[in-house]
């Protein structure tokens, strides 16, 4: 079972090949407010995905994105993007894939509300409401962490971060209640 963390508070998770989804429960309330500043700033990004202006000429400003939330940047120049869909709409969420080259393509869709997004050994981590996902790059998707896996239940999964060591960090933003 997951040790989750009351609503505003952060879980860790370890991951390994013996057990992919044991959970260190955690309280780093700095690590969170970094982490949340940090999706903030990747949603202040991804509102104007790639934005193009003088100081960076050859830009290419990305459209026909759906509510894009995070960006993460794959070593090889691939842009990862969590696009949410309509807030609280199930089922119309997906991750976007950008190459260099200028080509896109889904890497996901039929997700809720996906949003934080992050890369580790070649593998895309994403928070989407109350699950943990997991996908390969090729779109193969795994339920690391379901709401019933959580000593309590999730609410609003925000933000995912993995350290060095493969140590997940998954947010829980709660509600308008905490």
């Amino acid at each position: 079972m997951l040790e989750a963390q009351p609503q505003n508070q952060l879980t860790a998770a370890t991951l390994s090949a013996e057990n992919p989804a044991s959970i260190i429960q955690s309280k780093y309330q700095p690590v969170l407010l970094i982490a949340f500043i940090l999706s903030l700033l990747a949603l202040s990004l991804s509102a104007n995905v790639v934005r193009a202006d003088s100081a960076m000429p050859g830009a290419k400003v990305l459209t026909d994105l759906q509510m894009p939330e995070s960006v993460m940047v794959h070593a090889d120049g691939r842009v990862f993007i969590s696009e949410i869909g309509g807030f609280g709409k199930n089922g119309d969420g997906r991750i976007s894939v950008h190459y260099p080259d200028g080509s896109r393509k889904i890497l996901a869709e039929g997700l809720n509300d996906p949003k934080g997004i992050d890369l580790f050994n070649n593998q895309l981590y994403v928070a989407d409401i109350d699950h943990l996902l997991l996908f390969d790059l090729d779109g193969k998707k795994t339920i690391l962490a379901k709401p019933a896996d959580f000593q309590d239940k999730p609410i609003f999964l925000n933000d995912v971060e993995i350290d060095g060591l493969g140590n997940v960090y998954v947010s829980d933003s709660g509600d308008e209640n905490g």
